[in-house]
C-alpha cells in the first residue's frame, strides 16, 4: 500500500524506535521488491527513543544511533527539517490495553503522541504516509479518536487493520491495531479508496499473501496482561518516569 508510480524510495523519520521492529519491516520491503520490479530503498532520517538500553541494541542492529531528544519536546520547524515522506511509530501501548489501568489521554505516556498531534498541523512540509500501530483496544480511545481528527485536518485518508502475524504466515497470534494514512493529493494517480475509511479491515485489501482475519477488536487478548505490566523502552518504566517514549 505504500506504492508510488514515481516514487520507490522512502526516507522515514521513526518515533518510539524501540530495538527498531518498525525500521526492520522498512528494510523488509525494500528488500521484497522481486526481480522483476523496480529497486526501493529506504533511508532512515532520524529515529527517537529514551531508553538508552533499546538504543544500544538498535545501533547494534542497524548502526544507526537513535536520538533520546524527548518527542515531547520536538517542534515542526525540526521535524520539518529531516524533509521526511515516511512517518512510522508505535507509541506505549500501556494507556490502552484492556487488563491495564486505562487512562488513555490523561496517561503521562500518552503525552508524546497527544504532542505529535498538535505539531502535524504545523508542518510545512507534511509526510506523505505515517503509519502508527498500537495494541488492540486502542481503536476504542480518546487518543484514537483524536489522532484521527488530526489526520482529518491535516489532509490525510486514513485506512485502520486490526491484524495478526498468524495471516501471514508467522506462527504469533498477536492482534494489533495499524492506522496508515496518506496525504491527500501527494500522489493524485494513485488515490485511495476513500470507501475504506471509517472501517476496520481485518485484512489488506488486494494482497492475497495476508489471510483475512476473524478479529472483532473487542476480545480480551491474553498478550494485554503482559503489557499490562508494562514493557521497557518506550513501553515500560522509563517512560512512565519520563511522560513519553
Amino acid at each position: 500500500m505504500l506504492e508510488d508510480e514515481d516514487k520507490n524510495s522512502r526516507t522515514i523519520l521513526e518515533f518510539f524506535s524501540g530495538i527498531g521492529g518498525m525500521r526492520y519491516a522498512a528494510e523488509a520491503w525494500a528488500e521484497l521488491a522481486g526481480e522483476s520490479a523496480p529497486p526501493r530503498a529506504v533511508r532512515v532520517a532520524a529515529s527517537f527513543e529514551i531508553s538508552e538500553v533499546c538504543n544500544r541494541i538498535y545501533a547494534h542492529n542497524f548502526g544507526d544511533m537513535p536520538k533520546t531528544k524527548s518527542i515531547e519536546n520536538l517542534d515542526a520547524s525540526l521535524l520539518d527539517s529531516f524533509c521526511a515522506d515516511t512517518w512510522l511509530m508505535s507509541p506505549p501501548c500501556q494507556p490502552y490495553t484492556s487488563m491495564g489501568k486505562q487512562r488513555d489521554a490523561q496517561d503521562p505516556r500518552a503525552r508524546a503522541l497527544l504532542h505529535l498531534c498538535e505539531v502535524i498541523p504545523k508542518l510545512t512540509s507534511p509526510p506523505t504516509y505515517i503509519l502508527l500501530e498500537n495494541v488492540n483496544h486502542f481503536q476504542h480511545s480518546q487518543s484514537h479518536g483524536l489522532w484521527l481528527e488530526t489526520m482529518k485536518t491535516s489532509g490525510y485518508v486514513c485506512h485502520e487493520f486490526l491484524l495478526s502475524p498468524a495471516q501471514i504466515g508467522i506462527p504469533n497470534e498477536r492482534l494489533r491495531y495499524y492506522c496508515l494514512a496518506k496525504r491527500q493529493g501527494a500522489n493524485a494517480s494513485a488515490p485511495w479508496d476513500t470507501a475504506l475509511c471509517g472501517l476496520l479491515l481485518n485484512t489488506v485489501p488486494g494482497d492475497e499473501a495476508v489471510r483475512p482475519g476473524v478479529h472483532d477488536g473487542f476480545e480480551n487478548d491474553a498478550e494485554d496482561e503482559e503489557e499490562a505490566r508494562g514493557e521497557r523502552g518506550t513501553q515500560g518504566d522509563e517512560v512512565e518516569a519520563c511522560g513519553n517514549g
